[in-house]
């Protein structure tokens, strides 16, 4: 029933694939190449790191390379709510809207007719998120702890690497 490598992740309910961030990664390529000619399903978040500032990043150029080489039909799924919930420059998770949707499904005559440049630009536009401009309240009682990790100069005096965070609070 399971045999060779595929077995190794059938223990897992996500088995990830480490990539070596900011940088090109021909293991984690391979492997997904593998992973996807098993049969498997893969999923890949092309910006590959959280952000500090709740933007989403940019796509890679090779990413449209990929997806056309790889000939797998593609979901764009679009994650909101990650940046108020647990903030790249935070320790603790917060209470609040982490919401997914599937925005679009591209089959594979699609994405044959579709030029490299075109999927990257398409992911990027159906992908895009800006969670500054967010509805939704996310609750901590360390809400502004590590906070000096992205803000290092202070508003109000203009001082630089000066802040403080405890709890709630930051002070200069």
């Amino acid at each position: 029933f399971n045999e060779g490598k595929k077995s190794e992740r059938m223990n897992y309910l996500f088995a990830p694939i480490p990539k070596v961030k900011a940088g090109t990664d021909p293991a984690s390529l391979l492997t997904t190449m593998r992973v996807l000619r098993e049969g498997s399903v893969v999923g890949i978040f092309p910006e590959a790191s959280r952000t500090y500032d709740g933007c989403f990043g940019k796509v890679p150029e090779s990413m449209g390379r990929f997806i056309k080489k790889m000939k797998v039909p593609v979901t764009l799924f679009h994650l909101s709510g990650g940046y108020g919930a647990d903030p790249r420059w935070c320790r603790t998770q917060r209470r609040g809207h982490f919401i997914g949707s599937v925005k679009r499904t591209l089959t594979i005559e699609q994405i044959a007719n579709m030029s490299e440049q075109e999927i990257v630009d398409m992911i990027q536009k159906e992908l895009y998120t800006d969670e500054t401009k967010t509805r939704y309240r996310y609750r901590s009682r360390t809400r502004a702890e590590y906070l000096e990790r992205l803000l290092y100069i202070c508003p109000r005096c203009g001082a630089d690497s000066t802040l403080y965070s405890k709890g709630k609070y930051v002070t200069c």
